[in-house]
């Protein structure tokens, strides 16, 4: 709706202390997850009016903030070998493919949404004979080598 906001945030380590009200984020409510988030956006927020001096109106104005924990998120992220991920088609498939964001898709980000529908488009363009050459080309950022320099200067500064 006009005047309804909605956001999702993510605790990468939920376990952890938080900085601004003091016990793990996976024990807070979700005033207090409101309350850390607007002191971390606090300490960046270089505007003439600091969000902090907004966090009682931030607070009185939410209607519903529910914390829900999703033990499976950070999976992505784990260490793998490319053995872990099945293909998109399997060998010798006829009529069945994997798709989503656990599958081997080489070049890939992944916890997009591209990741997830490529796979299904990948599926899709193979069973319906279309091919491949016809998918949106995957950016190798491996080769550019103005994205390398970047990386190489930011790792040594």
């Amino acid at each position: 709706k006009p005047n309804e906001t909605v956001i999702w945030g993510y605790f990468l380590y939920p376990r952890r202390r938080g900085e601004f009200v003091q016990k793990p984020y996976i024990e807070m409510t979700g005033k207090e997850m409101a309350q850390e988030l607007i002191g971390q956006l606090a300490k960046v927020d270089p505007g003439p009016v600091n969000i902090k001096t907004k966090e009682a109106e931030i607070l009185a104005s939410i209607v519903n903030n529910i914390p829900v924990y999703m033990p499976y998120a950070s999976a992505l992220f784990n260490n793998r070998a490319k053995s872990d991920r099945p293909e998109v088609i399997p060998e010798n498939s006829t009529n069945l493919a994997f798709t989503g964001e656990f599958v081997e898709q080489p070049f890939q980000m992944i916890f997009t949404e591209q990741s997830a529908v490529r796979s299904g488009e990948i599926a899709a363009f193979h069973f319906a004979g279309i091919p491949m050459a016809h998918l949106v080309n995957t950016p190798r950022y491996d080769r550019d080598l103005k994205t390398l320099m970047r990386a190489t200067k930011k790792l040594f500064s």
